[in-house]
């Protein structure tokens, strides 16, 4: 059915004049629409153009005009913006393809669209174009564009990450081989389909003929999908992992002392005899079979990428579930996929993203005057490399090593080198950590260096704290911090069952809860023994919470410092004044 609706598609784009090779920009929620359309890439060469359905109007004004972009498919969820943002600027647009939702109405978006001199279609309608004419495919080369990937734009404007069918094979076959896919696997699509991480995991799935199935729209709702859909493995980022974590520490502390006891009994038990190859049927059918049910009761790993992991987390989740924790490392640039940890709870180490898989190399080159000699910028070299950045010339030049040989083969001369701009270290046992970004560290005023991401996650074990932006430059001589706390443990310290938001955000203006920040904070410091420079020496309290839509995160849940920074300045100069 996928085959024959891609047929179509492919099909009618083509009979609209939108012909293999051109762009075709994707703005739109996780749905199957967006699949089929890499389906069409995949056979008749369309680039899709990924674009996040988070993009505020102007980044995505810039984008469309700087990918020159004609047509668009769009869901029903975005058509309005990106119908209010046409109706000022209709850039290159010329053709618009709905993705329609049953029981809406579309004639107004159609009047719309038209009115500003642009083609409509919904998909449905493109479908039918040339359902009895199918057009044959072209011959894909390996050097054609497959998708653009917009990086997260952590650090200004996003750059758009030119994706080959070489890179995207490359990575597929890879992750088959490494995370061992096949028919039975189950996967469940919730990260932004724009990013490569969620991409690699549909195309594994498709590549084995697995079942992809598409999540509600909420991540908070996520454990509800994993109920009916019951995904074989997990794809997530840390805050995910972390939120199930949350989950179970917050029913074990509101359980008695004996229950507790029992838990923690049977944790140690069970991770003593998984440590030495063995199963614990009766603790996990006293304890831990209840958290597996929870996420569905079938997963058999989780793939966990984007942001640092914390150790802690890691093992804890690893023992309780007696699933691996694949922690693992790639970027944008390198197609995803291409370092983890291995798929045995013994060899799954925490604290680390495991070893380079099979198509790719890795080495670390020596970081001027940074404390660790042992430490290096990672460099990655292999097939799974991208081609550089879409009309950027300069910033591709400064990604890739060998600027003579830009394609991420390397042909004879071996791999093309990428820097990542992450700072990495290999461990006793050949496995890698990742200490930081490059761009994340900075050094204080007498000159030690300050890990801000690896820190942050450090800080995120006290319990009151939801999130954390710790601050320092080279012209201060310590850490303050700007935090959210979680408004369950902001009532429990104001001795409530529970608090509205009114009192939450009167609550966080006061200096009483900052203090109770402040010491929980020490004390994972004290538990951590972190060196005195790595301590947070004053504390702000915010009660409006960091997301993608407010521009705080990134699609993928990163803290973006150079907008706290600016969103907090006049804070954080108020707390170093108090110190």
């Amino acid at each position: 059915e996928c085959q024959e609706i891609a047929n179509q598609l492919g099909s009618g784009l083509i009979a609209l004049g939108i012909q293999p090779r051109n762009f075709v920009g994707l703005y739109s929620e996780n749905r199957p629409e967006w699949i089929h359309m890499i389906d069409v890439s995949s056979v008749y060469g369309h680039v899709i153009a990924s674009l996040y359905d988070t993009f505020g109007l102007e980044i995505f004004g810039k984008i469309v005009e700087s990918s020159r972009l004609e047509t668009i498919m769009v869901s029903m969820k975005n058509a309005q913006k990106l119908l209010q943002l046409l109706k000022d600027n209709k850039y290159n647009v010329k053709t618009i393809i709905l993705f329609t939702d049953p029981d809406r109405s579309y004639e107004s978006l159609r009047e719309g669209f038209q009115s500003c001199d642009v083609a409509f279609y919904t998909f449905d309608e493109v479908l039918q174009l040339c359902s009895k004419n199918i057009k044959p495919y072209p011959k894909v080369e390996t050097e054609w564009i497959h998708y653009i990937c917009y990086s997260s734009g952590t650090t200004g404007m996003p750059k758009g990450v030119i994706i080959t069918h070489r890179s995207q094979c490359s990575n597929t076959l890879n992750c088959k081989w490494g995370l061992r896919f096949s028919e039975q696997t189950h996967h469940l699509s919730y990260l932004p389909l724009p990013h490569v991480f969620e991409r690699i995991g549909i195309s594994v799935t498709m590549c084995v003929g697995g079942r992809i199935g598409v999540f509600s729209g909420s991540i908070p709702r996520l454990t509800e999908d994993m109920q009916v859909l019951k995904p074989t493995h997990l794809s997530a980022v840390p805050r995910v992992i972390n939120r199930i974590y949350d989950n179970v520490m917050s029913k074990l502390n509101n359980s008695s002392k004996i229950k507790q006891g029992v838990f923690w009994g049977c944790w140690y038990w069970k991770r003593f005899w998984l440590r030495h190859g063995s199963t614990t049927p009766m603790a996990d059918k006293l304890v831990f079979n209840a958290i597996n049910a929870q996420i569905g009761g079938e997963i058999k790993q989780f793939i966990v990428g984007g942001a640092a992991m914390d150790p802690w987390i890691h093992e804890f989740i690893q023992i309780a579930t007696g699933i691996p924790m694949r922690v693992g490392y790639g970027l944008s640039e390198i197609g995803s996929g291409n370092i983890v940890n291995p798929m045995d709870v013994r060899y799954s180490k925490p604290g680390t993203v495991g070893g380079p898989m099979c198509n790719c190399e890795v080495r670390l080159e020596p970081l001027q005057d940074y404390d660790d000699p042992e430490c290096g910028e990672i460099l990655m070299g292999g097939q799974c490399n991208c081609s550089g950045y879409l009309n950027d010339e300069q910033s591709t030049r400064e990604l890739f090593i060998d600027e003579a040989n830009m394609h991420g083969d390397g042909g004879e001369k071996g791999p093309n080198w990428i820097h990542t701009g992450d700072v990495g270290k290999w461990d006793p046992d050949g496995y890698l950590m990742i200490v930081d970004r490059i761009r994340s560290i900075f050094k204080l005023s007498q000159g030690e260096y300050v890990a801000a991401e690896l820190l942050t996650q450090t800080y995120e074990l006290a319990p009151i704290i939801s999130q954390i932006f710790i601050y320092g430059d080279s012209t201060r001589t310590c850490l303050v911090a700007i935090v959210v706390p979680k408004i369950g443990a902001v009532a429990k310290f104001l001795n409530k069952d529970r608090i509205s938001d009114e009192e939450y955000a009167q609550a966080c203006k006061t200096q009483e809860l900052c203090n109770e920040v402040k010491a929980q904070l020490n004390q994972v410091a004290a538990e951590k023994n972190l060196p005195g420079y790595e301590k947070v020496r004053a504390v702000a309290c915010e009660s409006q919470e960091w997301t993608i839509a407010n521009n705080m995160l990134t699609p993928t849940f990163k803290l973006k410092r150079k907008k706290l920074a600016e969103a907090y300045k006049k804070t954080i100069e108020e707390l170093y004044q108090t110190i």
